[in-house]
């Protein structure tokens, strides 16, 4: 399976989990809106006694509470929906350094740190990466780095570092990422 259907299914199971989600959020909206449907009566039989006007103004209150809390729940649930996505997101990222292609894509991060650092510059590396890239570059730091995957490209003094771990990659995209998810799970758009 390659990395573009993994992450089409990935994309797929995160849909039904939104939709999952989602559909939760929905019944507890109906619940709240039903227990706020009976408080208002019971406000409405009271006060029916001092004003029609007080009974509507708080029967208002009551609705635009409750509706309130379920769009409070409805969005809390999808912001879950999509950390949990980006997590699934991030995983798969950390998968590449499995692949037969990530040797390349190694190579790729670390030269681009070294085209604003200098062919002079130290690659660094985590541990399981350190063989490889021992083969692409003459000088690679005998420390491990603690990252899921790329490189890191420091000048020899170590005072200037180009992060082109996958985490740093991740987070940089992080906002991005998240809207494109969003999208994806949540609009028409996305929905096809």
């Amino acid at each position: 399976m390659s990395l573009e259907q993994l992450s089409r299914q990935l994309l797929s199971d995160a849909k039904k989990e939104a939709n999952a989600v989602i559909l939760r959020a929905e019944k507890e909206k109906e619940r709240i809106l039903s227990e706020a449907e009976e408080e208002k009566k019971q406000v409405l039989a009271q006060a029916r006694k001092k004003a029609q006007e007080l009974s509507e103004r708080q029967k208002m209150e009551i609705i635009s509470a409750a509706s309130i809390r379920a769009k409070q729940i409805i969005d809390g649930e999808k912001n879950a929906a999509v950390e949990k996505a980006l997590v699934v997101v991030f995983g798969e990222m950390c998968l590449a350094g499995n692949s037969r292609q990530y040797e390349k894509l190694l190579k790729k991060l670390a030269e681009e740190g070294q085209k604003e650092l200098g062919k002079d510059s130290i690659i660094i590396v985590n541990e399981k990466d350190h063989a490889a890239a021992k083969k692409l570059f003459a000088s690679v730091s005998k420390e491990s780095a603690p990252i899921s995957g790329g490189a890191i490209v420091s000048t020899r003094d170590g005072r200037i570092r180009v992060d082109n771990s996958f985490e740093a990659i991740f987070e940089q995209n992080k906002d991005a990422l998240k809207r494109d998810v969003f999208l994806e799970l949540f609009t028409e758009k996305g929905k096809k």
